[in-house]
């Protein structure tokens, strides 16, 4: 629990001189679902999700400044995608040239995944864990899923923050 409430602590890691720092209120902590409702959006989840991070996620210093708003997962073309949450796919198809699918979830967070091969469509609800389509090719990164997260007030955040932190565990070194 001293784990969670840690993470959840060290969400924002902007400068607050920036203006763009995120209230408290603000936080993803608000809008979370219980612990275990979310999940991995590939399957099988691998061993160690930090060994298929290619980039994590950098807040913008700004809404209009560069930044990752989201974090790319390693994965061969074709790889089944999932929702990582239940809830309505509000967008799926192509913008600019590369196919993405949007999840509005309860509580106002909306996740993104790109770019996927859509096997649902606009109004779809889906289930945590439910397919909704595949790796394609393109993209900034390729041979990977860009899996983003915002929440009602447009604010970009860490989707990694869904998940159920990995416990780490100390040995004794002798």
């Amino acid at each position: 629990m001293l784990a969670c409430v840690l993470t959840l602590i060290c969400v924002v890691t902007v400068n607050a001189d920036s203006g763009y720092a995120v209230p408290a209120t603000d936080r993803v902590t608000s809008e979370l679902s219980p612990p275990g409702t979310w999940t991995w959006p590939l399957v099988p989840p691998p061993p160690d999700r930090a060994d298929t991070i290619v980039n994590g996620f950098e807040p913008p210093p700004a809404p209009w400044a560069a930044g990752h708003r989201g974090v790319d997962i390693a994965a061969a073309t074709g790889t089944r995608v999932h929702a990582a949450g239940s809830g309505e796919v509000t967008f799926a198809g192509v913008v600019v040239d590369r196919p993405l699918v949007v999840i509005e979830h309860p509580g106002g967070l909306r996740t993104t995944y790109e770019p996927v091969r859509p096997e649902v469509q606009a109004g779809d609800l889906v289930g945590v864990g439910e397919p909704i389509g595949s790796l394609a090719t393109g993209g900034h990164c390729s041979g990977c899923l860009h899996w983003g997260l915002r929440n009602a007030a447009g604010v970009y955040l860490d989707p990694m923050q869904l998940l159920t932190p990995v416990q780490i565990r100390l040995y004794p070194v002798r």
